[in-house]
C-alpha cells in the first residue's frame, strides 16, 4: 500500500450525507410533522431511511455497544450491504457531543469502491445516519464509548462484502477548540 491519505472528518449535514443516504436529525428533516401523545410530542417519519431490494425482506432493530476508537484511525478496508439500508443512531450521547465518524464512498459502475468519493463525516449526539443500499462504508467508528440503535435488513442471506482499500486512509477528528 502507498503512504496514507488523511481525511479530516467534516461535520455531518443533510447536504454532505445526500450522496450516501440520509442524515437523521430533527432539524435536517423538512418533512411534515404531527402532534402525538395528546400533544406532548411531535413525530416526523423517515420512510426513505429503510430500504431493501426485496419487498419481502423485513428490518430489525439491533443494539450495538461500541468502544471508542483511537484517533487518528487507519482505515484499510470498507464494507458494503447491497441488499438493504443501514441506520445508525447513537444512544445516550449528549446533543452536540462528537459521537461517531462515518467513512463513506460511492460505488463504481462495476460495484467496487470509488476511492475518489471517500468522505469522513462526524456525527454528534442527536444525529444519526441512514446509508443507502450499495454505499461503501467503514464499520462503526465511535468517538466515545456508546450504545447505538441500528436498523438493518434481517434476513439469513449474508449481505456484507468487505474490500480492501488501495491505500491506507487515515481518518482524523477535527481540532477541538
Amino acid at each position: 500500500m502507498r503512504n496514507p491519505r488523511t481525511l479530516v472528518a467534516q461535520a455531518a449535514t443533510a447536504e454532505s450525507m445526500q450522496p450516501f443516504g440520509e442524515l437523521v436529525e430533527w432539524s435536517a428533516h423538512a418533512g411534515a410533522q404531527r402532534a402525538i401523545n395528546a400533544g406532548t410530542s411531535l413525530r416526523r417519519d423517515w420512510p426513505q431511511a429503510l430500504h431493501s431490494t426485496d419487498p419481502k425482506d423485513r428490518h430489525a432493530l439491533a443494539l450495538f455497544a461500541a468502544q471508542a476508537r483511537a484517533w487518528p484511525f487507519d482505515a484499510t478496508a470498507l464494507e458494503v450491504h447491497r441488499l438493504g439500508s443501514q441506520t445508525f443512531l447513537p444512544l445516550g450521547v449528549a446533543t452536540g457531543t462528537p459521537a461517531f465518524v462515518v467513512l463513506l464512498a460511492l460505488p463504481t459502475a462495476t460495484g467496487g469502491i470509488d476511492e475518489s468519493s471517500l468522505r469522513a463525516l462526524l456525527c454528534h449526539g442527536g444525529q444519526g445516519i441512514s446509508l443507502r443500499a450499495g454505499v461503501w462504508h467503514h464499520p462503526l467508528l465511535s468517538v466515545v464509548p456508546a450504545s447505538y440503535a441500528v436498523i438493518e435488513r434481517a434476513d439469513a442471506a449474508n449481505d456484507c462484502t468487505v474490500q480492501p482499500l488501495n491505500s491506507v486512509v487515515q481518518v482524523a477528528l477535527p481540532d477541538r477548540p
